[in-house]
């Protein structure tokens, strides 16, 4: 028998099929299994280029960039790295041992896992939101009457960021309401300049914004006709809380905690309203990451959400297998993701998903992995980096005949 001579693979890979049933044709043949190498679209494999260390750095994790500087996590610190890579450490808090994910948004970049959260501003550490004041400022009118006003506040930044409003505290006044104002809640959070005082019309439960009061000031006095400020936008909202897994979609920001799905007010990404803003799923939530028409999430199953973050969202079962945390990216252009799932590498967009690796290729299953685009003289190849693996049953067992 002649010797058949292979030059190139343009089937790939194939570690689910028997033996026996893998083609023997040249322009068929597939490989049992490949090392360290990619496989063009030719069908020619290619050795992976190599790797060298840039920086050394104990336990450092969860490497990010937005594309100026790389950001990243040690067991107790976040840092980010100059030109050369060189780190300065923003953050030290021992919260920041667990996987990060990130969120690239107007020029901020937002961190988030179940225990810490925040986000940095011009590479600085900022908390992310502005926690509300614990209870309305004391009221006490100047002249008894009949007529009721309810007041409440919140804290302003110096950047105009406002959190939520308390339940507001009522007091009955005279005609010409004059109210005197004392304890007004003071924020330990450096950014806050101003608590802003809020007072309803007589008998009205429309709250209108009246004076910003400096920071450091308790007392205040206001007199007159208050319906003629903006109204209170924020009441009994909050800052969205730590969650495994973090995404930007259509003016939300949407947080996975365990397996509630929280998100934030349309562009108020400091804010949510935890009696409404949030979805629950059965398990813990895997995969939470948006195209223009929705979101992908994985949990129990994978699902579509389509509408995300409007009173149209639904629910759309996609399928059983469920996703491998922390392994998916967006391709460039952001109409398509890819991730990682239990049953192997799928590919989404406008809400559908294709199984791509399926029919050939049996993965190790991963409870925790990532992924990155490679793309060098032409070639564009999707890398999945992951350990501790465990052993898929349906990879074929090779024999001889």
């Amino acid at each position: 028998m002649s010797d058949i001579i292979y030059r190139s693979w343009p089937a790939g890979m194939d570690n689910r099929s028997a033996s026996h049933d893998l083609s023997r044709k040249p322009e068929a043949a597939v490989l049992r299994d490949a090392l360290n190498v990619d496989i063009l679209s030719s069908g020619k494999p290619r050795l992976r280029p190599g790797r060298k260390q840039v920086r050394a750095d104990a336990g450092a994790h969860s490497l990010f960039t937005d594309g100026s500087r790389l950001v990243w996590a040690t067991a107790a610190a976040l840092k980010v790295g100059d030109a050369n890579h060189v780190p300065a450490t923003v953050l030290s808090d021992p919260s920041l041992a667990a996987p990060l994910s990130w969120v690239a948004l107007n020029n901020e970049l937002y961190f988030s896992n179940e225990a810490i959260n925040g986000k940095l501003v011009n590479y600085a550490y900022e908390p992310w939101g502005v926690a509300a004041p614990l209870y309305a400022p004391v009221c006490t009118p100047a002249t008894s009457g009949d007529y009721r006003y309810t007041v409440t506040c919140t804290f302003i930044t110096s950047t105009g960021e406002e959190s939520g409003a308390p339940l507001g505290s009522t007091v009955l006044s005279g005609e010409v309401p004059s109210l005197q104002f004392s304890s007004i809640p003071q924020s330990s959070d450096s950014r806050v300049v101003a608590t802003r005082l809020y007072v309803t019309n007589v008998d009205g439960k429309d709250f209108y914004a009246q004076v910003d009061v400096p920071a450091g000031t308790t007392a205040w006095s206001l007199t007159g006709f208050f319906a003629n400020g903006a109204l209170l936008r924020t009441q009994f909202l909050e800052p969205l809380p730590p969650g495994q897994l973090i995404e930007y979609n259509n003016g939300r920001l949407y947080a996975a905690s365990g397996n509630v799905l929280w998100y934030t007010e349309p562009l108020r990404y400091g804010l949510m309203n935890r009696a409404s803003n949030f979805f629950v799923f059965p398990s813990r939530i895997t995969l939470n990451k948006g195209v223009k028409q929705g979101l992908y999430i994985s949990a129990d199953k994978t699902y579509f959400l389509p509408g995300a973050g409007t009173k149209d969202v639904d629910l759309v079962t996609l399928e059983e297998a469920r996703a491998v945390e922390g392994a998916v990216l967006s391709l460039p252009g952001g109409e398509e993701i890819v991730w990682l799932s239990r049953d192997g590498l799928r590919r989404g967009k406008g809400g559908a998903i294709e199984a791509v690796t399926d029919d050939q290729i049996a993965m190790e299953r991963f409870e925790r992995a990532s992924l990155g685009l490679v793309e060098k003289n032409g070639h564009r190849a999707v890398v999945a980096v992951a350990q501790d693996g465990v052993a898929n049953p349906l990879a074929a067992e090779d024999f001889i005949l």
